[in-house]
């Protein structure tokens, strides 16, 4: 039995199941609690983004000096609109990445796809980082952003799923009731987090020790840069401490055959949310219109 790939894996068995089980399962549930807990919270820091941009007077490079004022009264509305158009696209990509995410584990094997999939996240907290530190960054860039934080929104869907392999004995049997909970405050986590680290980031600390209120960008680029150090640990965490399960997936593949099908999966996806999100937010396509026509 490989360090990284179990193919033994009998939970029924009891003897097997204190002796290896129990350990495995414990270890490979507290490397993904965290990193389902960092997943929710990129996913959802467009909530609190958003109402900062207008706070911070961001205009995504929109108004000119040379506009009379009735032009950037009517700029001004377009602009306020494009604020809130950005949580709705994070929402519609995490949930359209839920779909390949539910086919994820069978496929590319649980610790490959925690990894690769937390390893994502990467990519918009440093990008949203670099963006918010210019008020003049086009539109354009914080809606790719937001598209790219839905990763965090599909996690939900492999992380999950990965655990019920991975624990099966625990949640069937003495460990039942203590296993709904740990994924009731995976939950709880991932949404008080984003809350309170809102409250930090947003109202930046000066020198001195004052509140930072309506200065331009004083700590605003932080609601990306925060999560950058966690999400590395984590990714470490996933990669050398999860395994690759037979129950969840019968092939069980080599970590480059694991990232590769994961990758595969995960960019079916983003192209369906960029349909999604484009004809949303560019194509101002009503939703009930866009929900079918992404999950088709």
């Amino acid at each position: 039995m490989s360090k990284t790939n179990l193919s033994n894996w009998n939970v029924e068995d009891e003897q097997f199941w204190k002796s290896t089980g129990k350990n495995v399962a414990t270890r490979n549930l507290w490397i993904s609690i965290p990193a389902l807990l960092l997943a929710f919270a990129v996913w959802m820091m467009w909530s609190i983004i958003s109402t900062k941009l207008k706070e911070f007077g961001f205009n995504f490079g929109m108004i000119s000096p040379d506009m009379n004022p009735g032009e950037v009264t009517a700029k001004l509305k377009e602009i306020n609109s494009l604020y809130y158009t950005l949580p709705a696209i994070a929402g519609l990509a995490g949930a359209t990445l839920r779909i390949p995410n539910s086919f994820l584990i069978s496929l590319g094997g649980g610790r490959n796809v925690i990894f690769v999939t937390t390893l994502l996240l990467l990519i918009p907290v440093i990008g949203v980082g670099l963006a918010l530190q210019n008020i003049n960054t086009p539109y354009i860039t914080f809606a790719i952003y937001a598209a790219l934080s839905g990763f965090g929104g599909g996690n939900f869907s492999s992380s999950m799923s990965n655990i019920s392999f991975s624990s099966q004995n625990e949640c069937r049997d003495f460990f039942r009731i203590k296993c709904r909970n740990r994924k009731f405050r995976r939950w709880g986590y991932a949404k008080t987090y984003s809350w309170v680290m809102g409250f930090y980031i947003f109202g930046a600390i000066g020198v001195a020790g004052e509140t930072v209120i309506n200065e331009p960008l004083s700590g605003l680029q932080n609601a990306g840069w925060i999560w950058v150090p966690l999400l590395v640990i984590s990714v470490l965490a996933a990669f050398f401490g999860m395994n690759n399960l037979i129950t969840g997936t019968p092939k069980l593949p080599s970590t480059l055959q694991g990232v590769f099908k994961t990758s595969y999966m995960v960019i079916l996806g983003l192209i369906s949310a960029a349909v999604g999100d484009i004809c949303l937010s560019v194509l101002n396509v009503n939703m009930w219109i866009v929900l079918p026509v992404v999950i088709v």
